[in-house]
């Protein structure tokens, strides 16, 4: 008897060391070899996923009520730049304040997450709730967010619900080929990202116009959003096929919330993917005109 358990954990640590995870959330699950009688299940996740999804409409509820609330600054419609005009002239300090801290919020709460295992319930949903608030609060006050950020929503939900049906019908498979083309785009759009980054701090001319050509919206930034649009389904495809293997192999009842907010934080980054591609679009348009 003990010799097949121990055959079967070998069997099992084996299969998830196999499978590449980008999300470090949902990487960590397959370094666990814990197993319990109450184990992980597929409607524990889903409804820790539902009280994630709670959690992000009171940070809308929020956004809503602060910026009708307290001391209201008179600014003008002001055009930032080329992708951005404040489209109010009632902006609340209250409202204001509470972009600033959940701004601080979402970034902050994953690290702490990943770091901290035992405060994802917490941490998990103050991340879900912040991101609900900076989102909607940006759709209040500028003027391209607001069909943007609606938009992106329902792309969002038909791109996760499509690639979930696709990942249960076993017609996408995360196999050696998936995740050598997962792990090519990461590195890539991971390399391309701090050349821009640090090309933004520098102040000549000829480098900030590299900046521009990843951050504006011309053709190359466009498709640049485009495959961070595709890193994000294939993100969200691998974290599909890590829960699984967390409900198979049993894993302890606590680690739902991991799975759960694994998920969540794989919707939340994709939804900003596409966001970020509506907006480039949206721009480009509109200067076409």
């Amino acid at each position: 008897m003990n010799m097949n358990m121990n055959t079967q954990n070998t069997q099992t640590r084996s299969s998830r060391s196999t499978l590449f995870a980008p999300n470090p959330l949902v990487r960590k699950l397959s370094k666990l070899t814990e197993t319990s009688e109450t184990h992980v299940t597929y409607k524990g996740i889903s409804n820790k996923c539902i009280f994630y999804v709670c959690t992000i409409v009171l940070g809308v509820l929020l956004a809503f009520i602060l910026q009708n609330t307290g001391t209201a600054l008179n600014i003008e419609n002001i055009a930032i730049n080329e992708n951005l005009t404040l489209n109010t002239s009632t902006i609340t300090l209250a409202g204001m304040a509470g972009l600033m801290i959940s701004l601080l919020i979402f970034l902050i709460t994953p690290f702490l997450a990943f770091l901290i295992n035992k405060t994802i319930p917490v941490t998990g949903s103050l991340y879900c709730m912040s991101t609900g608030y900076i989102y909607s609060y940006l759709a209040i006050i500028f003027v391209q967010y607001q069909n943007a950020v609606v938009l992106a929503l329902f792309i969002t939900a038909a791109v996760c619900i499509s690639m979930f049906l696709l990942y249960r019908s076993g017609i996408i498979r995360v196999g050696k080929r998936f995740q050598t083309v997962l792990f090519t785009l990461l590195i890539s759009m991971a390399l391309i990202s701090l050349v821009v980054l640090i090309c933004s701090f520098i102040p000549v001319p000829a480098v900030q116009a590299i900046s521009h050509i990843f951050t504006g919206s011309g053709p190359i930034s466009i498709l640049f959003s485009v495959l961070g649009v595709v890193a994000g389904t294939m993100f969200l495809i691998s974290d599909f096929a890590l829960v699984d293997e967390s409900v198979e192999n049993q894993l302890p009842k606590k680690y739902e919330w991991y799975c759960a907010f694994s998920l969540a934080f794989s919707v939340i980054w994709l939804y900003l993917k596409i966001l970020d591609l509506l907006l480039k679009v949206l721009s480009k348009s509109n200067s076409s005109h």
